[in-house]
């Protein structure tokens, strides 16, 4: 299950089972596995503007990636990337990972950025409220290397904030889609 073996059960699913994505890329890997569209449904993920002003708390110049620091979100290249700001702007990661497989890869991190002494925030969405954060940024970053939905392209765009990344053509494609 999109690189989470653990997900995968062996038993059968029942036979009036229905499904739901939240991209047309995992809707044609259905189809093409043999579900019928009266059972696979493509949920058009809705994305609510959240209330947000800077911040006085914030000061700095940020760089935010507003994930949950999982390994597949590639926090390793946010911080090599970091080294490379041009204005000293502080990478901010919003959440820990909410799982223990992925908490140890991620205290790693955080260690590995404070005995370097780099300039990077971990946990920021624990302290203040999303919106503030990202109104506080001077753009927004994701190193993901594969994406569900794709939140970090999409929350963006609606803060009127720039992204930097690599493109998810995938996961992209039906943001361009619909304008």
């Amino acid at each position: 299950e999109d690189g989470r073996p653990l997900s995968y059960f062996a038993e059968e699913y029942p036979a009036d089972c229905h499904y739901a994505v939240v991209n047309s890329r995992d809707y044609r890997i259905l189809r093409k596995a043999g579900l019928t569209p009266k059972g696979l449904h493509h949920l058009f993920n809705t994305v609510n503007l959240p209330d947000g002003q800077p911040s006085s708390a914030k000061s700095g110049p940020y760089v935010v990636y507003p994930i949950r620091g999982i390994r597949r979100k590639n926090i390793g290249e946010a911080i090599l990337l970091s080294l490379f700001f041009e204005n000293d702007e502080t990478l901010v990661i919003t959440l820990p990972p909410n799982s223990s497989a992925d908490m140890e890869s991620y205290k790693d991190w955080k260690t590995f950025a404070a005995g370097h002494h780099l300039n990077v925030e971990f946990d920021t969405g624990l302290k203040s409220p999303f919106g503030e954060i990202v109104c506080a940024a001077r753009y927004l970053l994701t190193t993901s290397i594969t994406e569900g939905f794709g939140f970090s392209f999409l929350e963006p765009w609606l803060f009127e904030k720039a992204v930097w990344g690599r493109k998810l053509d995938d996961i992209c494609r039906d943001f361009e889609a619909n304008g």
